[in-house]
C-alpha cells in the first residue's frame, strides 16, 4: 500500500534494526531521530509543528529521509534536493 502505514512499518524496522546495532556496541556519531508524522492530509501539521519548535536541530541535520509512502510498486525511485 502507497499510503503512510507503509512509511511506519518500514520505520519500525529500522528501529529494530538500529537496536540490535546498539545492543551489540555501536553507537552514532550523530543524534538519530525516528519520527512519524500526523495531519499529513490537514496540511503537514504535524512535521509543520515540530519543525518550528526544533529548528535549531533541522538546521543541524545531516540527513532527513522521508519514508511517508516507502512501498509503492517494484521500482526503487530516490531522489534527493541539496
Amino acid at each position: 500500500a502507497a499510503d503512510p502505514n507503509s512509511g511506519t512499518a518500514s520505520l519500525l524496522e529500522v528501529a529494530k534494526g538500529l537496536g540490535s546495532l546498539v545492543e551489540s556496541g555501536w553507537r552514532p556519531k550523530h543524534t538519530i531521530y525516528l519520527l512519524s508524522w500526523s495531519g499529513e492530509e490537514y496540511g503537514l501539521l504535524g512535521s509543520t509543528g515540530w519543525a518550528e519548535l526544533n529548528f535549531p536541530e533541522i538546521k543541524a541535520a545531516s540527513a532527513y529521509l522521508n519514508v511517508d509512502t516507502v512501498v509503492s510498486g517494484e521500482t526503487l525511485t530516490v531522489s534527493a534536493t541539496p
